[in-house]
Parts: C-alpha cells; sequence; structure tokens
C-alpha cells in the first residue's frame, strides 16, 4: 500500500491537521506506546475520511524508536 498526500491537512482545532489532533490530543494520551497511538490515530483517521467520503491518505509509521524513551519519561 503507496502512502498518499494527506487529504485533510487543513487545520482544524488550534492550528492541527486531523491527524495530528488524532495522534496527539486524543491517541498519544492514552497509548502505551508510540505504535499503539499511531494505531488509533491512523483509524480515527479512517474513520474520519470514509465519514467525509476523502479519498484513504493511509498514514504509515517510520521510525520513532528514538522517541519512545521521551515518550516514557514524560508520563
Amino acid at each position: 500500500m503507496r502512502p498518499r498526500p494527506y487529504s485533510d491537512a487543513r487545520p482544524i482545532i488550534h492550528g492541527w491537521t486531523y491527524f495530528g489532533d488524532a495522534f496527539f490530543n486524543v491517541a498519544l494520551r492514552k497509548a502505551k506506546s508510540l505504535k499503539d497511538a499511531f494505531v488509533v490515530a491512523r483509524a480515527l483517521v479512517r474513520n474520519h475520511e470514509l465519514r467525509e467520503h476523502f479519498e484513504p491518505s493511509n498514514p504509515l509509521l517510520a521510525g520513532g524508536a528514538n522517541v519512545q524513551p521521551f515518550l516514557v519519561a514524560h508520563r
């Protein structure tokens, strides 16, 4: 599956894109890992795209291993 440019990159709430809001303000606050947060955010984005009849953006996660220790330390 090839990633596509995110179809809803418009700011929605306080300058966040829909994915940014789903990832940082929803999923990352509850998840135990970066990967878990991404899976939740991707599902939220997919549901949003289906509801709004957008072409699927198919977000992908690349990297993250260097960020995970900082996220754990700030919980």
